[in-house]
């Protein structure tokens, strides 16, 4: 999987993330908080948690299918979301509840 620290802002796009023993995308920085923007991509058949957050970080995702998962994402609160995503399939499926924001 990816992992961003330390306050970096980073963007996934277009990619697919699978097969990971753990998490498949995670962003961590328990003060300064990291950012990570993933648009178009599949996140999938990661033994952990499709797109982790930890700490005072934040992730926004965007046309995204997150399948077969252990969990889809959480804590579902960190997680901003275009409203345009597939999230089926995993063991525990969770809605991304941050803002929303729209599409243009």
């Amino acid at each position: 999987g990816i992992d961003l620290v330390n306050g970096t802002i980073g963007v996934v796009n277009d990619s697919t993330i699978s097969n990971s023993t753990s998490h498949g995308l995670q962003v961590a920085e328990p003060t300064i908080g990291s950012v990570l923007n993933i648009l178009g991509t599949t996140i999938a058949n990661n033994a952990g948690t499709g797109v982790n957050v930890v700490g005072a970080s934040r992730a926004r995702i965007a046309r995204c299918n997150i399948l077969q998962n252990n969990v889809s994402l959480a804590p579902a609160a960190q997680v901003d979301s275009g409203g345009n995503n597939n999230i089926v399939g995993n063991n525990t499926n969770t809605a991304p509840a941050g803002t929303g924001f729209p599409q243009n």
